[in-house]
């Protein structure tokens, strides 16, 4: 926990960085008497400014006591200081849709007139009992009130956080992996267009996610190295497209690639690629902008039936080989890598799913004994 001292007056005041990432200030004023500012600051350096503007009061005889200043007695409702935590965030536009989401439609309705001096852990417990939503939207609902209350409390309007329902946080799988076997991924790469055949390749094989794909450049492909350098990602708010970085800044990665899928994307370059160095790897097919993902899924929809798969997503094609690495030996570290993956929590996953695979370990180990019977 860094503490800076004032350095104009030893032991005057300090900035603290709280588990929140905001700073909190504390001052001694003329009263001799230990003071907190009444908010907490996105950056070290407003903190500091906040510090140096008390001093200057207090050197010009301008400070008044926190304790004398007039204080509205009514705490901010909900809504008004949920929606101002968001303006402050500096978040990617996919994670405020998300939050503003998850505002509008299951926080704000039930809790949002409600002061927040008036949320207790009854209150928190009632509104997720009756949140009618799947299990994802409601750990995320959760977990996002957690967030916004956790910053009340550092800025003093609340004594504790409310939000504190065990285990309400988790996200559980909803379903099983959809694993594709070899042979149906290559029966999926012959059902689909030609123009869409090096995606999957390259969506399975590297473990791509569909935005980093449709963000693709020619000068993010060494074909002669065999490397897909992963540095954009495209996603969709409100039906307006917008490049930026991947989803984390793990996702920023070089990932090499396959040999065997080279050919079929050095073909691909040559007849769909648009032309030039930042010429977009998978175009739309006028070749004038990025790859929609409705446009991926129509097609992928129809091959996936073809292929006897309807039950797979574009999306289980990074599944696949995420698969495929794990089964290779690939360490969890590597996984972690190759797939972009801030924390090796998701990349066990893969690594679990590959050790859970009860037919062919006891097929091993018959074939051992076997052999040792042999011997």
């Amino acid at each position: 926990m860094a503490t800076t001292r004032h350095p104009r007056r030893r032991g005057f005041g300090t900035t603290r960085k709280l588990a929140s990432g905001r700073y909190q200030v504390r001052y001694f004023g003329p009263d001799a008497l230990r003071h907190k500012a009444p908010v907490t600051f996105i950056t070290k350096g407003d903190a500091e400014t906040y510090l140096a503007g008390v001093l200057t009061d207090i050197t010009r005889e301008k400070w008044v006591s926190p304790a004398a200043r007039p204080r509205s007695t009514a705490a901010p409702r909900l809504t008004e200081y949920a929606d101002a935590w968001l303006r402050t965030r500096t978040l990617k536009p996919r994670t405020v849709e998300l939050y503003r989401s998850l505002l509008d439609n299951h926080i704000n309705p039930p809790l949002g007139d409600e002061p927040l001096s008036a949320v207790t852990p009854v209150t928190v417990r009632r509104w997720y009992a009756a949140l009618d939503t799947g299990p994802t939207a409601k750990a995320n609902a959760y977990g996002l009130l957690r967030t916004i209350l956790a910053e009340a409390v550092d800025d003093g309007i609340l004594a504790s956080n409310p939000v504190r329902i065990k285990g309400a946080g988790s996200k559980k799988r909803a379903r099983e992996l959809r694993v594709l076997s070899i042979a149906e991924f290559d029966a999926l790469v012959t059902a689909i267009p030609a123009r869409y055949k090096s995606l999957v390749l390259l969506g399975g094989w590297c473990a791509m996610r569909f935005g980093e794909l449709a963000a693709l450049r020619r000068c993010d492909l060494d074909l002669k190295n065999g490397i897909v350098h992963i540095r954009q990602a495209v996603t969709t708010v409100k039906s307006r497209t917008i490049v930026g970085e991947p989803k984390s800044d793990a996702g920023i990665r070089s990932v090499t690639i396959p040999p065997h899928i080279l050919p079929a994307l050095k073909d691909h370059m040559q007849n769909h690629a648009t032309f030039g160095r930042e010429g977009l790897v998978f175009p739309t097919a006028h070749g004038d902008g990025y790859l929609a993902g409705s446009t991926l899924y129509r097609v992928f929809k129809r091959a996936k039936v073809k292929a006897g798969r309807p039950d797979v997503r574009v999306h289980d094609l990074r599944h696949f080989g995420a698969i495929m690495a794990a089964r290779s030996g690939a360490t969890l570290g590597e996984l972690q890598q190759r797939l972009g993956h801030s924390t090796a929590q998701a990349a066990m996953i893969y690594q679990s799913a590959v050790s859970e695979r009860p037919t062919e370990i006891a097929a091993s180990l018959s074939a051992l004994a076997e052999g040792k019977q042999r011997s």
